[in-house]
């Protein structure tokens, strides 16, 4: 299952001081990788113009002892914002990858589906990368995701999907435009799109993954 693939791409990509998949992943000389913040912490507990590799011991030297020209690991940086909207589907059209949020709903969404929710609705959208890299921006909106507003009403919150428009949306919506339309309240059309649509999804996502794990297999050869 394409769970079980993202766990075995989280394990390569563990920092050996922390022992949490990387944060702003540096590497070393030798090819060791570290969160920014753990060899950040490493380094300048020594007080001395240099630093060792935590797992190897190699020095290494940083111009004017600034930490900030630790070498970033852009590749796999790359592969775990790619891995954190790895399971991410818009909810909208059921099918694009979810790789924007939008701040004011809180629901994830395709490029496609972004540009048309933000021309209607006036709604701010920013990519999951982006927001990856703002850790209180995140934090506010995981928070306030445990209630979704209606992209149509601010102060609704979404209950029920429509299978005609396939969208979600509040009451003040279904007694407006969509009394006519085939609705579920909104937990049953979740069950019934999952079940649906997981499977191809899964075979999808499983793909994706196995060619990050072996370009961060083949990364790792080449360091050796």
């Amino acid at each position: 299952m394409a769970e079980g693939i993202v766990e075995q791409l989280k394990s390569t990509l563990i920092c050996p001081i922390c022992s949490h998949v990387l944060d702003d992943a540096r590497v070393l000389k030798g090819g060791h990788m570290f969160c920014f913040m753990c060899i950040k912490r490493d380094y300048e507990r020594l007080l001395l113009n240099k630093g060792n590799c935590p797992v190897c011991g190699e020095v290494y030297f940083l111009k004017q002892r600034d930490t900030q020209y630790l070498s970033k690991a852009v590749i796999v940086n790359d592969m775990l914002d790619q891995l954190k909207c790895a399971v991410d589907q818009c909810a909208f059209c059921q099918s694009g990858d979810g790789l924007m949020v939008c701040l004011k709903c809180k629901l994830n969404m395709c490029k496609y589906c972004s540009k048309r929710t933000v021309s209607f609705c006036g709604h701010q959208t920013v990519t999951m990368a982006y927001l990856n890299t703002d850790p209180l921006l995140r934090e506010i909106l995981q928070r306030s995701k445990s209630k979704q507003t209606c992209p149509s009403h601010s102060d609704e919150d979404v209950s029920c999907f429509s299978q005609n428009c396939k969208r979600v949306m509040c009451n003040a919506c279904f007694k407006e435009a969509h009394r006519h339309h085939d609705v579920m309240v909104l937990h049953e059309a979740v069950a019934r799109i999952k079940n649906r649509h997981i499977p191809q999804m899964l075979e999808k996502k499983e793909k994706e993954l196995e060619k990050y794990i072996q370009k961060i297999q083949d990364l790792k050869t080449r360091r050796l």
